[in-house]
């Protein structure tokens, strides 16, 4: 090499090497083992992709399938919105589509009065053509009650009765003696259901009671809170609101009503 002042150097030799580098050989057992980490740390990657929430709008969606698009047309296409209905009760409508078989309440439900109250909850039904109030839907109950005074205003007699030799034992701890049972046909809103009653020779505050075995096999759900029970038939989501001061059906014309 000559420099510019020319001055010379010499260059100088790399030396050869005739060896090749060997790579060194890696026991099957550790290579398995990387391998087996490898794809742990791949599959951990894909779990926390799949946590993330998709960054795609609806719009987009039905844009780019054809099947989500077929199944929402399919769905707006069975919706009846009624057109009467208020634009503050839209939202409590479309959570009833959305959650076809759920049952859930929500601060909509809730009586005018708000959920400061220590009301139970009491629904008007109808039996053999008439209209019975004060029904009391109680899970607290493990039979469903009937007075006997209030089978003799739906014109049912003794002889109608099923022998039972069931003791029920009130709220206050005596034991009553169950006069027999009966089954009736009652209508809670627009369902119907064949229930079986206990009649009892008692006064209380209801003039039918309500309770687990009805309640069960209705699938219903009461909340006493906002004053309404609610349950699902077929595809439908019934929702019975509790009586208030002003009575929401005709009465009948029962004995003196049980305080």
């Amino acid at each position: 090499m000559i420099t510019r002042s020319g001055r010379v150097i010499p260059a100088t030799e790399v030396p050869k090497s005739s060896e090749v580098p060997k790579i060194s050989e890696v026991p099957l057992e550790d290579a398995k083992k990387v391998v087996k980490f490898i794809r742990t740390s791949e599959y951990d990657i894909v779990e926390q992709l799949r946590k993330q929430p998709a960054q795609i709008s609806l719009f987009d969606l039905i844009n780019s399938s054809d099947k989500h698009r077929e199944v929402l047309q399919k769905f707006l296409a069975e919706v009846h919105v009624p057109a009467q209905i208020e634009v503050n009760c839209l939202d409590v409508f479309m959570s009833s589509l959305l959650a076809r078989d759920s049952i859930i309440f929500s601060d909509e439900d809730l009586p005018e009065f708000g959920k400061e109250h220590n009301m139970a909850l009491f629904v008007t039904i109808k039996c053999r053509e008439m209209m019975i109030p004060r029904v009391l839907i109680d899970g607290g109950s493990g039979v469903n009650i009937i007075p006997v005074t209030v089978l003799k205003q739906l014109h049912i007699d003794e002889s109608q009765y099923q022998a039972s030799s069931l003791v029920v034992r009130a709220f206050d701890g005596a034991r009553r003696k169950v006069l027999g049972e009966i089954l009736l046909d009652i209508y809670v809103g627009p369902a119907k259901f064949e229930t079986t009653f206990h009649v009892l020779e008692a006064v209380g505050s209801f003039n039918m009671l309500l309770g687990r075995p009805w309640i069960h096999v209705a699938g219903a759900v009461p909340s006493t809170v906002h004053q309404r029970v609610k349950f699902v038939v077929g595809d439908k989501l019934i929702t019975v609101q509790g009586e208030s001061d002003v009575p929401i059906c005709n009465e009948i014309d029962l004995p003196v009503r049980y305080v």
